[in-house]
Order: structure tokens, then C-alpha cells, then sequence
């Protein structure tokens, strides 16, 4: 038989388990984590890729957005047909993109035309202003914010480069696209530029690679002397038929960074890496709650300048040391 008092220490701890249970039963179970959300950056481009639109990503990285962790980018490229970037920047909408990056003008403007509440990051812009993309460099005042490339210095400087290296110089073709919609005001600036220095500027509009023999040949019967290769998203696919363009007619040429492989004298100009770099840097500020309209346009920081020797030596032309110490790179 249990004795009594056993019979009490029994219920008290059948009492105490009791008290337990229902205690752990009342705990609240703490909710899953919710899983992070993936931002989506769109990327849009008139060109085809380049080595330089990675950039953006590294720009990103730099703000502590890695691809594939905490975000994903979703990139377009119109390879050289403007009538595709429209479907192009549709589709970018489609995937609920929190920010685009355009990487040139038509790019720029196209995406301006399909959202006025998606952020728009301009990465190549020419100048912003002029081209109503902005109200102003200080005050974007719309989705658009970004980069602006408009350099007028640098036309100078580029003649200048030249004039070092060919004394004499009188006479310089500018290549410029026809249908890019900064070109009048480029050819201003070269012109501009070309009155102080006493050189005659002669416009070279390739519009398509039918127009590249015949803008050489007319460069050559008016005893053009040099040319100038300005940037242009139609220009790189032309890349090889230009460098054989410029053996076949040896003809010096200074070329834009975005054309480093046609075998120009020089190349001169943004750093296009860091642009783009700088473009992502934007778009994190965008993805952490800023709006476009408060984040300032920036202007061009850096320039690079590459000497090719080996052209150089091709063509019989010595490239004087004031120029080689400039160099940030020299092609040997």
C-alpha cells in the first residue's frame, strides 16, 4: 500500500509537469525568417557588350550589392539596331526592375519615354542638359539622374595631342555618326577648339559601314591630315573594317577609349570603366530608398590617354617624350 503522504508527493509532481507543458505550449513559436528580396537592376544597351559594362557590377559590389546574393541584373543589348530598344526596354519593365542603367543617349531616351517612375541611371549621357534629360546638373528634378559626359576641354585636348606629335598639323577629318543626336554639338566643339589652334575641322559622318570608305577617301582627296574617331555605340562593331580603313589610307588617328583595338595612334578619353562603375554606385543609392531627383549629376573625373609606339613607328612618326610622359599606358 503507498502511504498517503507518497500519494501527495505524486499529484505535486504530476502538477509541477503539468505546469510545464502548458508553459511550453503557450511559448509562441518565432516566426521563419522571411527570405531577402532581390533587387533587379536593368541594363540597357544601343551597342553590343564591352568590357567596360562591367563597371556596373563592380560598382555595385563596391555599395554591398553582390549578383546572385541580393541582386540580379537583367541586361539588354540592341547590338547596333536602334528599333529593338524600345521591345528592349519593355521587357526591362517586365521583370520589375528597381533601376535602369542606360548606357548611351538613344538608350536614355528611349527608357525615358516608357517609365516616368522607374529610376533611370544615365551612364553615357553627352550632356544631360542639352539633351532634356534634366533640368539641371544640380537639380535632376525626374527619374533621371547619373552621369554626365560632357567634357568641352576634351576636344581641345585631343587636338592638341595630336598637334604635338604631327608639328604642321592644319587639317583634321572628325568621324561622327549623323544620326547620334549629339553630333552637331560636337562637331561646335571641335570646331571651337580647332579656331584656336589654327587647324581646319572636317566632318566624317559614317552613319552605317557603307559610309566608312567613302568618308576616308573624301578625308584623303582634302589632304586631311589626321582624324579623330569620337565615341559612338555604332562605332565598335565597325572595328575591324576601321583599322583596315586606316592601314589602307595610313592615316594617324586618334581614337575614343571605346575603340581600343583599330590600331589608332592614340587613344584619349573617358574612363569608361569608371564611368560605368559609377553608374552602379548610383543605382545602390536608388535601391537603398534615394530618390533620382535628389542625387546630383555628376560630371567626368577621369581621362586616359594610351600610346600606341607601334602604330606609330608603322606610320614614320616619332612620338615625342612630352606626349610619353602623359601616357597613362604605352602600346610597344
Amino acid at each position: 500500500m503507498i502511504h498517503t503522504s507518497a500519494w501527495a508527493r505524486v499529484g505535486v509532481a504530476l502538477g509541477v509537469l503539468a505546469l510545464i507543458l502548458v508553459s511550453a505550449c503557450a511559448t509562441p513559436i518565432a516566426p521563419m525568417a522571411e527570405p531577402q528580396k532581390i533587387a533587379v537592376v536593368g541594363f540597357i544597351a544601343s551597342g553590343s557588350q564591352q568590357a567596360w559594362h562591367d563597371g556596373l557590377r563592380q560598382g555595385l559590389r563596391d555599395s554591398g550589392f553582390i549578383e546572385g546574393e541580393n541582386v540580379r541584373l537583367e541586361r539588354r543589348y540592341a547590338e547596333g539596331r536602334p528599333d529593338q530598344i524600345p521591345q528592349l526596354v519593355d521587357q526591362l519593365l517586365q521583370t520589375k526592375a528597381d533601376v535602369i542603367v542606360a548606357a548611351d543617349t538613344r538608350s536614355i531616351q528611349e527608357a525615358m519615354q516608357h517609365t516616368t517612375t522607374t529610376p533611370v541611371i544615365m551612364a553615357v549621357s553627352g550632356d544631360p542638359v542639352r539633351s532634356g534629360f534634366v533640368e539641371s546638373l544640380s537639380h535632376p528634378g525626374k527619374n533621371v539622374t547619373g552621369l554626365s559626359t560632357a567634357a568641352p576641354a576634351l576636344a581641345g585636348k585631343r587636338l592638341e595631342l595630336l598637334q604635338e606629335i604631327l608639328p604642321g598639323l592644319s587639317r583634321v577629318g572628325v568621324m561622327v555618326n549623323p544620326q547620334n543626336r549629339v553630333a552637331d554639338q560636337l562637331m561646335i566643339e571641335f570646331s571651337t577648339a580647332a579656331d584656336a589652334l589654327n587647324i581646319d575641322i572636317q566632318a566624317l559622318p559614317v552613319g552605317s559601314s557603307a559610309d566608312l570608305g567613302p568618308a576616308f577617301a573624301a578625308a584623303a582627296e582634302n589632304d586631311v591630315q589626321a582624324v579623330l574617331i569620337v565615341g559612338d555605340p555604332l562605332f565598335p562593331s565597325l572595328q575591324p573594317l576601321l583599322q583596315e580603313t586606316l592601314i589602307q589610307y595610313r592615316m594617324p588617328a586618334l581614337v575614343d577609349p571605346t575603340l581600343p583595338d583599330v590600331g589608332g595612334l592614340l587613344t584619349y578619353g573617358l574612363d569608361f570603366r569608371d564611368l560605368f562603375r559609377r553608374s552602379g554606385v548610383y543605382a545602390a543609392k536608388i535601391l537603398r530608398g534615394a530618390k533620382p531627383s535628389d542625387l546630383p549629376v555628376e560630371q567626368p573625373s577621369q581621362f586616359e590617354l594610351v600610346v600606341n609606339v607601334k602604330t606609330a613607328e608603322a606610320l614614320g612618326l616619332n612620338v615625342p617624350r612630352s606626349v610619353l610622359l602623359q601616357a597613362d599606358r604605352i602600346v610597344q
